[in-house]
């Protein structure tokens, strides 16, 4: 199984870190020699449908924050690392520059009055993000729960020199 993501920002490959289980979703699994139909995972029309909508596919926290940090980096992928390094690594350009600003710019407007995520607007501090809300997984597993979310905000701030 490849450990590249397609992902059309370049290919995110999961780094060599001794803890695999960070690594473990579909979008980690997928091989880019494939198609969603005839790969290894084959899937269904209704995974395909439900991708559409976000639902087919989903990523691990460390894979979301090294994509936000590819914005915030004026689409420079950086490997990512746990331990601390005693050089600078080398990042790979994977998306344009002027691309990667404007979804900065983009993000920052959800923050804005307006925006789905309001509440994490500071004054005096540019903040961009994007929120997320997907209904849960029934327990008995037949379809999603009516009343029951799972909620997310991602981000990067300050957005004219992103830290965090």
């Amino acid at each position: 199984m490849s450990p590249f993501v397609p992902c059309g920002l370049g290919a995110v490959v999961a780094p060599t870190l001794a803890c695999p289980h960070l690594f473990q979703s579909l979008i980690g699994a997928l091989n880019p020699a494939h198609t969603f139909v005839d790969g290894p995972f084959k899937l269904n029309s209704s995974q395909i449908g439900t991708m559409a909508y976000g639902y087919g596919l989903n990523a691990t926290i460390l894979q979301l924050a090294q994509g936000y940090a590819m914005l915030a980096n004026h689409g420079v992928k950086m490997p990512l690392s746990l331990h601390k390094l005693d050089q600078p690594p080398k990042g790979e350009q994977v998306l344009n520059p002027k691309i990667a600003d404007q979804v900065l710019l983009m993000l920052e407007q959800v923050t804005m009055p307006g925006g789905t995520a309001k509440q994490a607007n500071i004054p005096g501090y540019r903040v961009g993000g994007k929120t997320g809300t997907a209904h849960k997984l029934r327990a008995d597993g037949k379809g999603y729960s009516n009343n029951e979310y799972r909620a997310l905000f991602a981000g990067v701030a300050p957005i004219s020199d992103p830290r965090l």
